[in-house]
């Protein structure tokens, strides 16, 4: 099994793709071993391709994204506004319930959350 440490850029546009195959299939992978908690506290995530199984490390949050609210699953900021109703009372979902924090929905991984940011402004595709 083949493993990356750093990898600089794997974006292309806003889509993250897989720096060994090219391919935007993508998932977090968990965090396995004391190097990958220590490179958690700098701010890099393990992912793995689900194409070719190549597993890397990444820096998910440009920093023009780290003030809006993003997909925790993905870190897409393309989301869409729902009903507080609609997600699911799991972990600190009470907590921001409670606190009435906006809730959010991915198009892209259907992921419901919390996130106390405000929403970016993405414009519409034609």
């Amino acid at each position: 099994m083949e493993e990356a440490m750093i990898q600089a850029e794997p974006y292309q546009g806003d889509a993250q793709v897989c720096p060994q195959c090219g391919k935007a299939r993508l998932r977090r992978s968990r965090r396995r071993n004391l190097n990958d908690f220590i490179l958690f506290l700098v701010g890099l995530y393990p992912y793995r391709c689900h194409e070719c199984n190549y597993r890397y490390h990444v820096r998910h949050q440009k920093r023009r994204t780290i003030w809006w609210a993003q997909c925790p699953k993905c870190f897409s900021v393309k989301i869409h506004h729902i009903s507080r109703d609609k997600v699911p009372l799991i972990g600190t979902n009470l907590f921001w319930r409670l606190l009435r924090v906006s809730a959010y929905r991915c198009p892209q991984c259907r992921a419901r959350f919390f996130d106390p940011r405000p929403r970016k402004r993405v414009p519409a595709e034609s």
